[in-house]
């Protein structure tokens, strides 16, 4: 579901602020921070998904320009209403948490083969994923001497992948064959 306020110009998504609430606190918290806006005449949009199993339900859609304004709101909405603030969850685990109960993302850009753009966790899934990998990779190949364990053997890590390499390939090959 999305909510934004009543105003004519198109809000500049740049940036995201995601906070994950169970259903009682998260009903509270959009009324909180819509009746905030409401009443300091701050334009907002965001959407939020109750029960979806997700690490974030509720994510804020902002500009550059209007970010302070809605963490001024969320310091007063802390003060002033800590019994809800407090049984907030923390922040997504990707996100850069900027209070104890919000996490901050950059808005992502549209892909230019689809029309949606990818959502930060996808995007920074990928980044890990590559950032694993290379550390892997560079770990394997300072440490090719290094004695490991493989089958109760004891070897070279390099005679270790060597040994895991012709196994993958000989599933694959012996799978191959049997689509003829």
């Amino acid at each position: 579901s999305y909510a934004n306020a009543t105003y004519e110009d198109k809000f500049n998504l740049e940036d995201r602020l995601y906070i994950s609430a169970s259903s009682p606190e998260l009903y509270k918290m959009l009324y909180l921070f819509t009746k905030k806006c409401n009443e300091k005449q701050v334009p907002y949009f965001y959407a939020f998904t109750p029960n979806c199993g997700r690490d974030e339900n509720i994510v804020i859609y902002s500009s550059h320009d209007m970010l302070d304004d809605y963490i001024r709101i969320f310091k007063e909405i802390k003060e002033q209403n800590s019994d809800v603030v407090e049984k907030l969850n923390p922040p997504p685990l990707l996100t850069s948490p900027i209070m104890d109960f919000i996490g901050y993302g950059s808005h992502p850009k549209t892909n230019y083969n689809k029309q949606e753009p990818e959502s930060y966790n996808s995007i920074r899934s990928k980044l890990l994923t590559v950032a694993i990998t290379r550390g892997i990779i560079k770990y394997c190949l300072m440490n090719l001497n290094t004695s490991v364990m493989l089958n109760e053997k004891e070897m070279s890590l390099k005679q270790a992948l060597a040994s895991f390499i012709e196994r993958k390939l000989e599933i694959f090959l012996n799978l191959s064959t049997h689509l003829d």
